[in-house]
Protein backbone atom coordinates (compact mmCIF):
# COMPACT_ATOMS: atom_id res chain seq x y z
CA UNK A 1 0.00 0.00 0.00
CA UNK A 2 2.87 2.43 1.10
CA UNK A 3 4.96 1.73 -2.29
CA UNK A 4 1.37 2.46 -4.47
CA UNK A 5 1.00 5.99 -2.20
CA UNK A 6 4.87 6.86 -2.86
CA UNK A 7 3.87 6.19 -6.57
CA UNK A 8 1.03 8.59 -6.90
CA UNK A 9 3.24 11.12 -5.11
CA UNK A 10 5.77 11.13 -7.65
CA UNK A 11 3.06 10.71 -10.77
CA UNK A 12 1.27 14.01 -9.23
CA UNK A 13 4.87 15.51 -8.48
CA UNK A 14 6.25 14.34 -11.86
CA UNK A 15 2.59 15.99 -13.79
CA UNK A 16 3.31 19.44 -11.83
CA UNK A 17 6.88 20.31 -11.77
CA UNK A 18 7.68 22.30 -14.52
CA UNK A 19 4.84 22.51 -16.35
CA UNK A 20 4.24 26.00 -17.60
CA UNK A 21 1.92 24.66 -19.89
CA UNK A 22 -0.54 24.29 -17.26
CA UNK A 23 -0.82 27.53 -16.60
CA UNK A 24 -0.77 28.58 -20.11
CA UNK A 25 -3.86 26.43 -21.06
CA UNK A 26 -5.92 27.87 -17.90
CA UNK A 27 -4.93 31.08 -19.31
CA UNK A 28 -6.07 30.45 -22.43
CA UNK A 29 -9.43 28.52 -21.53
CA UNK A 30 -10.24 32.06 -19.84
CA UNK A 31 -9.59 34.32 -22.97
CA UNK A 32 -11.20 31.78 -25.51
CA UNK A 33 -14.55 31.40 -23.27
CA UNK A 34 -14.83 35.32 -22.71
CA UNK A 35 -14.25 35.97 -26.33
CA UNK A 36 -16.73 32.91 -27.28
CA UNK A 37 -19.38 34.36 -24.70
CA UNK A 38 -18.81 37.90 -25.33
CA UNK A 39 -20.31 37.08 -29.50
CA UNK A 40 -22.61 34.62 -28.57
CA UNK A 41 -24.04 37.08 -25.94
CA UNK A 42 -23.86 39.64 -28.11
CA UNK A 43 -25.96 37.88 -31.05
CA UNK A 44 -28.71 37.88 -28.46
CA UNK A 45 -31.63 40.36 -28.22
CA UNK A 46 -30.87 40.62 -23.95
CA UNK A 47 -27.32 38.95 -23.73
CA UNK A 48 -28.39 36.26 -21.80
CA UNK A 49 -28.73 32.52 -22.04
CA UNK A 50 -31.03 31.02 -19.81
CA UNK A 51 -29.59 26.97 -19.30
CA UNK A 52 -31.56 26.32 -16.12
CA UNK A 53 -34.31 28.47 -15.79
CA UNK A 54 -34.24 30.78 -12.74
CA UNK A 55 -30.69 29.22 -11.88
CA UNK A 56 -27.91 29.37 -14.30
CA UNK A 57 -27.61 31.91 -16.93
CA UNK A 58 -25.08 33.04 -19.34
CA UNK A 59 -25.07 36.70 -19.13
CA UNK A 60 -22.58 39.06 -20.87
CA UNK A 61 -21.25 41.88 -18.38
CA UNK A 62 -18.39 44.46 -18.76
CA UNK A 63 -17.45 44.44 -15.18
CA UNK A 64 -15.66 47.96 -14.85
CA UNK A 65 -14.04 46.57 -11.42
CA UNK A 66 -12.95 43.76 -9.60
CA UNK A 67 -15.66 40.94 -7.61
CA UNK A 68 -18.93 42.78 -7.65
CA UNK A 69 -17.74 45.88 -9.68
CA UNK A 70 -15.15 47.30 -6.24
CA UNK A 71 -12.74 49.56 -7.58
CA UNK A 72 -14.83 50.14 -11.06
CA UNK A 73 -16.18 53.57 -10.63
CA UNK A 74 -13.59 55.46 -9.20
CA UNK A 75 -10.83 57.88 -10.86
CA UNK A 76 -7.56 54.68 -11.71
CA UNK A 77 -9.48 52.20 -9.93
CA UNK A 78 -9.06 49.85 -13.32
CA UNK A 79 -5.61 51.13 -13.40
CA UNK A 80 -5.22 49.97 -9.92
CA UNK A 81 -6.90 46.61 -10.16
CA UNK A 82 -4.90 45.83 -13.37
CA UNK A 83 -1.07 46.96 -11.36
CA UNK A 84 -2.24 44.48 -8.60
CA UNK A 85 -2.82 41.55 -11.23
CA UNK A 86 0.39 42.06 -12.87
CA UNK A 87 2.16 42.56 -9.13
CA UNK A 88 0.32 39.72 -8.03
CA UNK A 89 0.93 37.34 -11.00
CA UNK A 90 4.62 38.32 -11.33
CA UNK A 91 5.21 38.03 -7.45
CA UNK A 92 3.19 34.46 -7.55
CA UNK A 93 5.30 33.51 -10.37
CA UNK A 94 8.77 34.30 -9.10
CA UNK A 95 7.82 32.58 -6.09
CA UNK A 96 6.50 29.51 -7.26
CA UNK A 97 10.42 29.37 -9.53
CA UNK A 98 11.98 29.68 -6.54
CA UNK A 99 10.40 28.12 -3.97
CA UNK A 100 9.34 25.40 -6.42
CA UNK A 101 11.16 22.66 -4.82
CA UNK A 102 10.18 23.43 -0.56
CA UNK A 103 6.79 24.00 -1.30
CA UNK A 104 4.09 21.38 -0.64
CA UNK A 105 1.61 20.31 -3.50
CA UNK A 106 -0.92 22.35 -2.22
CA UNK A 107 1.17 25.30 -2.91
CA UNK A 108 2.02 24.99 -6.15
CA UNK A 109 -1.79 23.57 -7.49
CA UNK A 110 -3.08 26.99 -5.40
CA UNK A 111 -0.02 29.08 -7.10
CA UNK A 112 -0.81 27.28 -10.82
CA UNK A 113 -3.97 28.37 -10.42
CA UNK A 114 -3.77 32.05 -9.10
CA UNK A 115 -1.13 33.21 -11.73
CA UNK A 116 -3.44 32.44 -14.96
CA UNK A 117 -6.57 34.10 -13.13
CA UNK A 118 -4.39 36.85 -12.28
CA UNK A 119 -2.85 37.57 -15.48
CA UNK A 120 -6.27 36.70 -17.37
CA UNK A 121 -8.65 39.49 -15.72
CA UNK A 122 -5.30 41.57 -15.69
CA UNK A 123 -5.36 41.62 -19.82
CA UNK A 124 -9.61 42.44 -19.79
CA UNK A 125 -8.69 45.74 -17.57
CA UNK A 126 -5.71 46.79 -19.78
CA UNK A 127 -7.89 46.20 -22.69
CA UNK A 128 -10.26 48.88 -21.04
CA UNK A 129 -7.15 51.43 -19.81
CA UNK A 130 -6.78 51.17 -23.65
CA UNK A 131 -10.13 51.72 -24.95
CA UNK A 132 -10.40 48.24 -26.62
CA UNK A 133 -13.22 46.59 -24.16
CA UNK A 134 -15.70 47.79 -21.82
CA UNK A 135 -14.38 45.61 -19.29
CA UNK A 136 -13.66 42.60 -17.61
CA UNK A 137 -16.09 40.14 -19.26
CA UNK A 138 -18.06 37.82 -17.03
CA UNK A 139 -20.61 35.62 -17.88
CA UNK A 140 -21.91 33.33 -15.64
CA UNK A 141 -24.59 33.97 -13.85
CA UNK A 142 -26.18 32.11 -10.81
CA UNK A 143 -29.10 32.88 -8.75
CA UNK A 144 -29.03 30.92 -5.45
CA UNK A 145 -31.48 29.97 -3.29
CA UNK A 146 -31.33 32.33 -0.29
CA UNK A 147 -28.69 34.76 -1.39
CA UNK A 148 -30.22 35.57 -4.30
CA UNK A 149 -28.68 37.07 -7.31
CA UNK A 150 -24.99 36.58 -6.94
CA UNK A 151 -22.18 38.75 -8.88
CA UNK A 152 -21.25 37.52 -12.66
CA UNK A 153 -18.46 36.04 -12.83
CA UNK A 154 -15.79 34.24 -15.53
CA UNK A 155 -12.77 31.61 -15.62
CA UNK A 156 -10.38 33.27 -13.69
CA UNK A 157 -12.66 34.39 -11.16
CA UNK A 158 -13.14 30.50 -10.92
CA UNK A 159 -9.25 29.99 -10.52
CA UNK A 160 -8.65 32.94 -8.61
CA UNK A 161 -11.34 31.69 -6.21
CA UNK A 162 -10.05 27.76 -5.59
CA UNK A 163 -6.08 29.13 -5.80
CA UNK A 164 -7.35 30.97 -2.85
CA UNK A 165 -8.59 27.84 -0.87
CA UNK A 166 -6.34 25.87 -1.92
CA UNK A 167 -3.46 27.72 -0.90
CA UNK A 168 -4.63 28.40 2.68
CA UNK A 169 -5.19 24.68 3.03
CA UNK A 170 -1.04 24.59 1.49
CA UNK A 171 -0.23 26.86 4.30
CA UNK A 172 -2.25 25.09 6.86
CA UNK A 173 -0.43 21.94 6.21
CA UNK A 174 2.96 23.65 6.22
CA UNK A 175 2.40 25.12 8.80
CA UNK A 176 1.44 22.21 11.11
CA UNK A 177 3.97 19.96 9.25
CA UNK A 178 6.54 23.09 10.95
CA UNK A 179 5.23 23.07 14.21
CA UNK A 180 5.63 19.63 14.07
CA UNK A 181 8.83 19.34 13.35
CA UNK A 182 9.69 22.32 15.87
CA UNK A 183 7.70 19.87 18.46
CA UNK A 184 10.04 16.96 17.65
CA UNK A 185 13.02 19.13 18.06
CA UNK A 186 12.32 20.39 21.45
CA UNK A 187 11.03 16.84 22.98
CA UNK A 188 14.90 15.69 21.74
Amino acid sequence: MNNVSNKIKEVVKGFFKNHIYIMVLLFAIDMITKKVMENFLLSLPTHSYPVIEGFFSLTLVYNPGSFSGFLGNIPYGTFILMIASIVGGIGASIYLYKKFNSINIWMKIGLYLLIPGAFGNMVDRFLKVIGVQKGVIDFLDFKLPIIGDFPVFNFADICLTISLFILLIGYIILDYKNEKAKKEKVDE
